[in-house]
């Protein structure tokens, strides 16, 4: 199996789990944790981010929700 590109985290009500994806973009990857699992999908991961599967676990418990913009840029 090839590394995956992307990482989904998943929280089941009581504990977290993560899962491989080999979706192409990050917005592919949403689409495809969703499909999985409507309401359990709590954070997304880029293989490029370097981080751990413990260290992805416990980001994803403090991150704003998928789809909450973390900024928002100043009008122009």
């Amino acid at each position: 199996m090839k590394k995956p590109r992307y990482w989904l985290c998943f929280w089941d009500g009581h504990q977290s789990r993560i899962e491989p994806t080999n979706a192409t973009t990050r917005e592919e990857a949403i689409r495809e944790g969703l499909e999985f699992s409507l309401d359990h999908l709590t954070a997304v991961f880029s293989q490029e981010a370097g981080f751990s599967h413990a260290e992805m676990v416990e980001l994803s418990a403090v991150l704003p929700p998928l789809g909450l913009p973390l900024w928002t840029p100043p009008d122009q």
